[in-house]
């Protein structure tokens, strides 16, 4: 199978698992609402809590999920930086749940700083051979909005400081 099909296929897994995640949650929080405004038993309002710490539990136990989860994210993000067109909706609320679940540190984001210093370490070195410092430093300060503008659309706010350090010690690194 083409890897490309294989991407799309895993790609609509994701949309469908996602789908169905958050009609559960809606189910949930609907019928928490309407049990706790009747009933006073509020130990039922703990459902979509519960339903969340399945789900949480499934993933991180199901280490082949997270896995290819977490690649797939990174290998839209890496579309994205090599100027393709990605879901940005789709990769915000991939990111979200995982943030929602409470595993995006520890699944995601050291992963995320990881390959972002290996993508600007080795553009940087083949951009300091081809190109003078003032197009090198205008090629930098494109890519900083870049990840400014990725920061700002998907990922979660305790990245932006993470990676902007990232960025600046790679930056600096070079020269």
């Amino acid at each position: 199978m083409d890897n490309s099909v294989h991407e799309t296929n895993e790609l609509q897994c994701n949309k469908i698992r996602q789908k169905k995640f958050l009609t559960y949650t809606y189910f949930f929080i609907y019928y928490e609402h309407v049990w706790c405004t009747n009933c006073s038993f509020k130990l039922i309002c703990l459902y979509r809590d519960m339903g969340l710490d399945l789900f949480r539990h499934h993933i991180v136990l199901n280490t082949l999920v997270q896995t290819r989860t977490v690649e797939g994210l990174l290998m839209l993000i890496e579309k994205e930086r090599q100027g393709d067109a990605v879901d940005r909706t789709l990769l915000k609320s991939l990111l979200r749940m995982l943030s929602d679940l409470q595993i995006y540190h520890e699944a995601f984001e050291s992963k995320f700083l990881v390959a972002t210093e290996r993508l600007y370490a080795a553009e940087g070195q083949r951009l300091m051979q081809e190109h003078d410092v003032p197009e090198y430093l205008a090629h930098v300060d494109k890519r900083l909005n870049e990840e400014n503008e990725r920061l700002l659309h998907y990922l979660d706010p305790a990245t932006k400081y993470e990676s902007s350090v990232v960025l600046f010690f790679t930056v600096h690194k070079l020269f």
